[in-house]
């Protein structure tokens, strides 16, 4: 409020950090090289994040990822659009981020090349429920 930085809690941010999990080169290992074109990264001890990463051109479909929630869709490179069972279409370019409702059922997934020599890419997101294991 009226203009002044907020305090920062750099001592409770430390304490909560869990550093026996691993960090990077050794994370990156664990999370982004394991993600495959099309295919769905359940949640896990490292990544919370259910995720789908598509990393093609053409056109795919979309089921949410956790049943009755929303989820969110970041475009990386290119161009991607999404297109909903009505016909409304939401254009995404690189560095842009959405939402998908929760009761948009199923979504088709178009990715566009925007440079001759980078693949467009774009990945969603939800949140697992920790009391659902296997998601």
């Amino acid at each position: 409020p009226n203009g002044q930085p907020r305090e920062l809690h750099i001592e409770q941010g430390l304490t909560a950090i869990d550093w026996s999990l691993p960090r990077g080169v050794e994370l990156e290992k664990v999370l982004i090289r394991n993600l495959r074109h099309h295919e769905i990264a359940r949640a896990s001890t490292f990544n919370p994040f259910p995720s789908q990463v598509f990393s093609k051109a053409g056109m795919y479909n979309y089921t949410h990822l956790v049943p009755e929630q929303f989820s969110l869709v970041t475009c990386w490179s290119g161009q991607l659009q999404l297109i909903s069972s009505d016909k409304q279409h939401l254009v995404l370019n690189a560095g842009e981020s959405g939402l998908v409702s929760a009761g948009a059922g199923s979504i088709e997934v178009a990715l566009a090349k925007q440079n001759p020599d980078l693949e467009p890419s774009g990945a969603f997101f939800a949140f697992a429920d920790p009391e659902k294991k296997g998601l």
